[in-house]
């Protein structure tokens, strides 16, 4: 009879579409019933008629809470500021801020006042949001362009801020708020 069918571990993951470390805690804890002979392999003897029933009745076993995750967690971002910090004021600020530094400034010089690697610079000049020159074989980023990113939307809107943005920004409110 075919739903007498004695099934593996993998088998039951693979129906069921969960991972095998979620089957074997099921297993181990009696949601689907099954002989455990203790071997190191082929461990679990399942009948396949027993996972069918579990299917069919649609019941949903709970798991503990972050038994099955990774254990990452995101690390939390400061909430979007572009709301308040508009691209005016974040232009204006940037021209305050950087005044002193040269018209024509090097990836290095951009990775110092951006807080992002040289290669995210490199993944913005190529995608064309930052605009730069090629002067004796080396990239460099003319400071107008750089600061007109800085002050895109785009800029400030990103998810995953440096330091260096963060800060940027922590100082732009509260600035505006003093004002």
């Amino acid at each position: 009879m075919e739903t007498e069918k004695i099934i593996s571990l993998e088998d039951m993951y693979k129906m069921l579409h969960i991972s095998k470390r979620k089957a074997k805690y099921m297993l181990d804890n009696g949601v689907i019933p099954c002989t455990d002979t203790g071997k190191k392999t082929h461990r679990y003897l399942i009948k396949k008629c027993d996972v069918l029933q579990f299917i069919e009745s649609g019941s949903v076993f709970e798991y503990p809470e972050g038994m099955f995750g990774s254990g990452y967690k995101a690390k939390k971002t400061q909430a979007n500021c572009f709301a308040i910090i508009d691209s005016d004021f974040a232009r204006e600020w940037y021209n305050r801020q950087f005044r002193s530094k040269k018209d024509i400034l090097t990836l290095n010089e951009v990775t110092v006042m951006t807080g992002y690697t040289k290669e995210t610079i490199r993944r913005w000049i190529l995608s064309g949001d930052l605009q730069c020159v090629e002067y004796f074989n080396t990239r460099v980023v003319p400071k107008t362009s750089l600061l007109e990113w800085m002050a895109s939307y785009q800029y400030l809107s990103r998810v995953n801020k440096s330091v260096v943005q963060i800060e940027q920004m922590n100082a732009m409110l509260k600035e505006k708020q003093q004002a």
